[in-house]
């Protein structure tokens, strides 16, 4: 069966190692970064997803590297809580 169906076009996602896509992957869970793996990383899948030609057919159920907080979250010195404005 699984031969046929991707005879047909049906392929896994893959995710280990990728950066995290919201469009292809569900986080289930976020992990401290191993060394050497940036944050935002597919550390592990726990469940595959797969796609039907250009469709995603289920999102992959992955597990995310962790890292420290970064500007771009407004966790760093200079973002809205510490600029005294008010966050609209």
């Amino acid at each position: 069966l699984m031969q046929v169906l991707r005879r047909e076009g049906l392929e896994p996602i893959q995710s280990k190692g990728a950066p995290f896509d919201p469009s292809v992957h569900d986080a289930i869970a976020v992990a401290k970064a191993p060394a050497n793996v940036a944050p935002g990383t597919v550390i592990e899948e726990a469940s595959p997803g797969y796609r039907f030609k250009d469709r995603v057919l289920r999102h992959a159920k992955v597990i995310v590297a962790d890292g420290p907080p970064s500007a771009e979250h407004g966790h760093a010195k200079g973002g809205p809580a510490d600029s005294g404005e008010a966050a609209s």
